[in-house]
């Protein structure tokens, strides 16, 4: 009977492992999909720019960030995808930039975790 749990116990553990497992290559196999291609015959502006975008499909993310957060850099970078969406009138690096606006901020236009009196 024992030996009958422990066989039952291992095959469940198996099993889900297996379960587990195939959903994780799904996801994986769903988010190779959306990845970004890079032309060699792009200026490099745009080579860049989509760079940072493939290695950090969110704004966000860059400098290995694990949450949202507003800071001078990230700021600065969306600035300057703002500054090629005007060059290329690629809409892809506008949505990048509105994606991190808001994430950040709010419908009353705080930022995130944002103090002023931090900074003046």
């Amino acid at each position: 009977m024992i030996n009958n749990r422990k066989k039952n116990y291992a095959v469940s553990i198996v099993l889900t492992c297996l379960v587990v497992s195939s959903f994780c290559k799904v996801t994986a196999q769903e988010s190779s999909k959306k990845e970004i291609t890079i032309s060699k015959d792009l200026k490099w502006s745009e080579r860049m720019a989509l760079s940072i975008m493939k290695r950090d499909p969110k704004a966000w993310q860059i400098d290995n960030n694990e949450k949202p957060k507003w800071d001078y850099k990230l700021g600065l970078v969306a600035m300057s995808f703002q500054e090629l969406y005007k060059k290329t009138k690629n809409p892809v690096y506008e949505n990048y930039v509105k994606d991190y606006g808001e994430t950040v901020i709010n419908s009353s236009g705080e930022i995130m975790n944002y103090k002023l009196e931090d900074y003046n």
